[in-house]
């Protein structure tokens, strides 16, 4: 799975003190899409399309997000990889 930059740098936002910067996690992930210009956001929303278009599990989605290279120095995912991808899709959607 090739992580592209912009979800690299979209899951920058979500790291070990994100819970002191944001009020909330529908904040920080508003957050995170904000930091996108148009063109990182449809990279974004299209590489998670794919990925949860595709037949990956759980423990792969949180793998990829683990071993991603935003994710370095942020909080890990243990379960539930599908929803939270999908509320950063949606948000991307929206902001699109």
């Amino acid at each position: 799975m090739n992580v592209p930059p912009a979800f690299d740098k979209m899951i920058r936002t979500f790291h070990q003190d994100w819970d002191v910067v944001y009020e909330s996690f529908d904040e920080a992930i508003k957050d995170s899409v904000r930091l996108l210009s148009t063109e990182e956001k449809s990279a974004a929303k299209g590489f998670l399309d794919d990925v949860l278009n595709a037949d990956y599990s759980e423990t792969e989605l949180a793998n990829m997000w683990n071993n991603s290279k935003g994710a370095a120095g942020g909080i890990s995912i243990e379960s539930g990889a599908s929803l939270f991808l999908d509320k950063l899709r949606a948000a991307l959607i929206e902001s699109l």
